[in-house]
């Protein structure tokens, strides 16, 4: 994973309404979030699905990865719906099996808000625009120091948890800026979809780490009454 810029001041960053819009097709799961920069491997069976993939395949590898809203049952093949906020993601890696079907793997690559819907059919077609973090200058240190903090918790819970992506190591120097920071860490640790939606949807910066951290603080505890020893260096 290459360094990005260093942090800077970003509150010039164009909101929604000045930023072009850009169509994709839309892959909507239940209890199912993505995150920039994270990964995700997927079965593709759904007839209306793999044709998605068949467009997708054929054009820009991309598509739009989104969370169901709940209730989302009684209209599954139709158009239920979705958090307003996901995640535009690349192929990777595709494998088109014999009957149709397919494994891929997907990449997040930005934060998304949905501004309209183009239905077609089998599949739904997304417009969308970028979603950009903001902050005040006034919360730079605390941003600052909330980011240094998550990514020392997260090289501690890297090495005590079971079924974690392993050490993760030197994140505020690979990573630096706070925003992608927040993403890889809640994407690689924190496991409830409605918990991981809120971070996504959160456009605050300061808010983003703070989210984060409570969930953190929380792992950590559930870590302590399993018998494993770990106290993260996050103020609370």
């Amino acid at each position: 994973m290459g360094a990005s810029r260093p942090f800077a001041d970003r509150r010039t960053a164009p909101s929604h309404c000045e930023t072009m819009s850009y169509r994709i097709p839309l892959f909507p799961l239940p209890s199912a979030v993505l995150f920039p920069r994270t990964h995700m491997a997927l079965h593709i069976f759904e007839p209306r699905y793999r044709l998605m993939m068949e467009e997708v395949m054929s054009g820009t590898k991309r598509l739009g990865f989104a969370q169901l809203r709940e209730g989302y049952e009684e209209d599954y093949f139709g158009s239920p719906p979705i958090h307003r906020t996901f995640t535009s993601c690349r192929v990777l890696d595709a494998e088109n099996l014999h009957d149709g079907k397919w494994n891929i793997i997907i990449e997040g690559v930005e934060r998304v808000a949905l501004v309209r819907e183009h239905q077609t059919e089998p599949f739904r077609i997304a417009e969308v625009v970028p979603v950009h973090d903001h902050f005040r200058k006034s919360d730079l240190a605390e941003i600052r120091s909330l980011a240094s903090q998550i990514a020392q918790a997260a090289e501690q819970l890297g090495e005590k948890l079971p079924g974690s992506p392993g050490p993760m190591s030197n994140l505020q120097n690979v990573l630096q800026h706070p925003s992608i920071i927040c993403d890889v860490v809640t994407g690689a640790f924190v496991r409830d979809p409605y918990a991981r939606q809120s971070i996504l949807d959160e456009v605050d910066l300061r808010r983003r780490l703070q989210l984060l951290r409570i969930q953190l603080l929380t792992l950590a505890g559930d870590l302590r009454e399993d018998g494993v020893e770990i106290d993260l260096f996050l103020s609370e």
